[in-house]
């Protein structure tokens, strides 16, 4: 009986470690419906990522096959500008129609990875209630360059992930591994 309950308690703090899922890579992604100034820019969809030309605001809509991203706590976006100055902002939908709105302003050029707390939303739409992270339905990427909205930018998503930032303390997976060990070594 000891040796299934520790197993089970093994089982549950391992399961707590799990929660990653790619909401998407960008590559050879094609945005739907564009808006603001997307709708004008140049948009080109490569085979590592999904890079954007244009000036002032701009955003696209993207359905997602439904996306399981039970377990995250992290919102991860990596992206990079290669001009102008450029706020990144990214909506993850469910398929109840609750939206958390996640932003990173104010990036001059250079190589970004963006993390974020999934509660630590900067906005949420689509009514009261929590995000699903098992039915992730769409998203929304935009850049809003802010004060410099005259300024061409080029930037390109690469990468978009919801992650679980836990890990065990290595010490009580230690212990758990050593009283598995002694409990079937008494049998």
């Amino acid at each position: 009986m000891k040796v299934v309950l520790m197993s089970a308690a093994m089982g549950v703090m391992m399961a707590s470690v799990a929660g990653a899922a790619t909401v998407t890579s960008f590559d050879n992604f094609t945005p739907t419906s564009p808006y603001a100034s997307w709708s004008t820019a140049t948009i080109t969809s490569g085979p590592t990522a999904l890079g954007i030309q244009s000036t002032g605001f701009g955003g696209a809509y993207c359905n997602l096959p439904n996306v399981d991203g039970t377990g995250a706590d992290t919102i991860q976006l990596d992206a990079t500008v290669t001009a102008g100055v450029a706020g990144f902002i990214v909506a993850l939908g469910d398929t109840t129609g609750h939206e958390w709105n996640y932003a990173w302003y104010g990036n001059p050029a250079g190589s970004y990875v963006f993390t974020k707390s999934i509660t630590a939303f900067n906005f949420s739409t689509g009514g009261a209630g929590a995000l699903d992270l098992a039915n992730l339905d769409y998203i929304h990427i935009q850049v809003d360059p802010g004060a410099f909205g005259s300024t061409p930018y080029n930037v390109s998503f690469n990468d978009l992930q919801v992650i679980s930032t836990v890990t065990p303390e290595p010490a009580s997976l230690a212990v758990l591994s050593l009283g598995a060990m002694l409990l079937r070594r008494r049998r």
